[in-house]
């Protein structure tokens, strides 16, 4: 309120809802005259003017009641907009209320608060910070709706309606897809509403003609006739279906996966519905479980033999097309080069079906190898498991291991009438498969052989004996032993003969490891000189049983020394009457054996070092022959070994 200025009146709180004026009741009434009453901003409804007087010691109190006539602030509100749009509405835009702080409270009846929202019908509204309402349609609906917002400015409320005109737009098509599908490996999957697994296609606001199209990788579909449903390239990766929504569902209903033979994995169902405008693609995934094509296969051979594996006789792929890839994770391709493998190689053949495997050199036992078939568009693995039977190997002899091929070449000097062993000092005897060799056979060649040709047998290690057979030329050595031994036992075989002619022999040397022979290798001795040397024959008339010129006999424990030969002992030489020296050798000296001689003829004398008996001098032949029938041999030993000495 607010009171007139007036002489002799004092106003206190002037434009207020209390004012004091004092004074006389004249300057009072002054100040009285054109009070005004200013009701708070968009305010209706009763008011009461109360005015106090005091003197001091009376008062007087009066009311007066206002009536404040309501004025419209709140307009309706007209809203035009698009089928599935969110408008943003100032309301207070178009309305008239001078309270800053009128504020909107309610929509449709219900209370809300800033960021709040209330449900009317065909859609909600929400309060804005800014004053404004948020409408947002329910889906798909066009047309006419409203609601009301009810205002409260001034303490009073006021209400106003908006209006809205939804216009319609076109709505894409809707696809609905089952979750995450399984199938089998070469097994039709059927979706369809009995299964579950249906695929429907629908469209709000059309029901015209649709297209849908299902594609898939990996396999074809096949949709369902169905009345309406025109269908393209049905029983393909790709099938297009044409119709109503509903036509659509129908060929749908069913629609078969065929996977590609033999393929499992990971595969997309896709289906890409339109309108003509507007479009919906979806996606479901589909997962083909395995089922085992590929099968182990076994197979036996035996050592150094190759063998065929059939790998895809025993699998049952679907895919004509499928394809043997790898061996070991190695490339492999049909009527190419050979894959290494563990203990062999394999090659695939021209059809790339067979496998051929190639056992290594002297390999027996068990070994396999992995290979991988191409089907489908997937990969499938199993293992060729193969049995080597061990197959004795034959041992091999070299002469002369530091020369090439396997034999030996020397030669025997007949001035010199030295024996010459028939292998070179690194001779060796391998084999793959034992560690003993049980025989060796020694043999002269018949070409050219002369039948004062011998072979000697040297120093024998334990377990080795050796006879010589002067009818076939053949030394033969007998005994299970190490390898190592038969190697030293063959060095020690000699070649000798009292041939006085040149010329070429060759001796035959082979082993055996009790079930094969080995390879033979040969020695070439060539006989050099001129022939013209002393020949030796212990027994000339072979009476004691030896033969070719050597001589036999037997000592008895504490029995007479004997001679080294028998008594028609001959010593011949074609250029020369005399003989400067003789050596006598015992080989195999045993404990207890003695050399000694008696008499010796005039000019040749006798002396002995260790077991070698050296007779010395320039003596005709026949002297020789006395001395060399005056050495003996005897043994000292009270419990002499049993043996042969020579």
């Amino acid at each position: 309120m607010t009171a007139s200025v007036f002489a002799g009146a004092t106003i206190t709180n002037n434009g207020t809802g209390t004012v004091t004026i004092s004074g006389t009741a004249a300057a009072i009434n002054g100040a009285l005259n054109g009070l005004i009453y200013t009701p708070t901003a968009d305010y209706h409804g009763a008011a009461t003017l109360n005015v106090a007087t005091s003197d001091g010691t009376q008062s007087d109190s009066d009311n007066i009641t206002i009536n404040v006539s309501a004025v419209a602030d709140a307009a309706d509100d007209i809203v035009s907009m698009a089928e599935d749009a969110t408008v943003n509405i100032n309301v207070n835009a178009n309305d008239s209320f001078e309270n800053a702080g009128h504020a909107i409270t309610h929509i449709n009846g219900s209370a809300i608060a800033v960021n709040g929202s209330v449900a009317v019908a065909n859609g909600s509204v929400t309060l804005k910070p800014d004053g404004t309402l948020d409408f947002v349609p329910t889906s798909n609906f066009n047309g006419a709706t409203s609601f009301t917002y009810t205002v409260t400015s001034g303490g009073a409320t006021e209400t106003a309606t908006v209006n809205l005109t939804l216009t319609p737009v076109n709505d894409a098509p809707t696809n609905s897809l089952p979750g995450p599908q399984a199938a089998t490996e070469d097994t039709n999957k059927v979706f369809s509403a009995a299964n579950g697994n249906a695929i429907t296609v629908t469209d709000v606001d059309s029901a015209g003609t649709l297209t849908t199209t299902v594609s898939i990788g990996n396999g074809t579909l096949t949709a369902v006739a169905f009345a309406g449903a025109t269908i393209t390239n049905n029983g393909t990766g790709t099938v297009t279906i044409s119709g109503t929504a509903a036509a659509i569902t129908g060929a749908l209903n069913g629609l078969t996966y065929t996977p590609t033979a033999d393929y499992n994995g990971a595969a997309t169902l896709t289906v890409t519905s339109t309108d003509g405008s507007l479009t919906d693609v979806d996606t479901v995934a589909v997962t083909v479980s395995a089922v085992a094509d590929i099968a182990n296969d076994s197979v036996s051979t035996n050592e150094g033999v190759a063998v065929v594996i059939s790998a895809l006789g025993n699998d049952t792929f679907e895919n004509g097309g499928r394809t043997i890839t790898e061996v070991n994770g190695l490339a492999i391709t049909a009527g190419g080069p050979a894959v290494t493998v563990a203990n062999g190689t394999v090659t695939l053949n021209g059809a790339g079906t067979q496998f051929t495997f190639t056992p290594a050199t002297d390999y027996s036992g068990a070994t396999s190898f992995t290979y991988t078939v191409s089907s489908g568009g997937v990969t499938e693995t199993a293992t060729a498991n193969i049995t080597v039977n061990n197959i004795n190997d034959a041992p091999v002899l070299d002469l002369d291991a530091s020369a090439s091929g396997t034999g030996f070449a020397t030669a025997f000097n007949l001035d010199t009438g030295n024996a010459v062993t028939i292998g070179d000092v690194d001779l060796s005897i391998t084999d793959v498969d034992d560690t003993n060799i049980e025989s060796a056979t020694i043999s002269i060649a018949a070409t050219n052989r002369q039948g004062s040709d011998v072979l000697a047998q040297g120093t024998l290690p334990g377990g080795i004996t050796a006879n010589w057979n002067a009818g076939t030329f053949t030394l033969t050595l007998t005994g299970s032993a190490s390898l190592a031994d038969y190697q030293t036992a063959i060095r020690n075989v000699t070649f000798d003969t009292g041939a006085t002619t040149t010329g070429q022999r060759t001796i035959n040397v082979k082993v055996n490891d009790g079930t094969v022979d080995s390879n033979t290798a040969s020695t070439s001795i060539t006989i050099l000189g001129s022939g013209a040397r002393p020949v030796i024959d212990l027994d000339a008339d072979n009476s004691s049983g030896a033969t070719v010129a050597n001589y036999q006999t037997t000592f008895s424990e504490n029995g007479a020394a004997v001679s080294v030969s028998d008594a028609d002992i001959l010593i011949t030489d074609s250029n020369s009457t005399n003989l400067n020296n003789a050596v006598i050798t015992l080989t195999n000296a045993q404990a207890g054996d003695i050399l000694s001689w008696g008499s010796m003829p005039s000019g040749i004398t006798a002396s002995i070092a260790g077991n070698v008996v050296t007779l010395t001098g320039s003596a005709p032949k026949a002297s020789y022959q006395t001395a060399i029938a005056a050495v003996t041999f005897s043994n000292s030993s009270e419990n002499p070994e049993h043996h042969a000495a020579s």
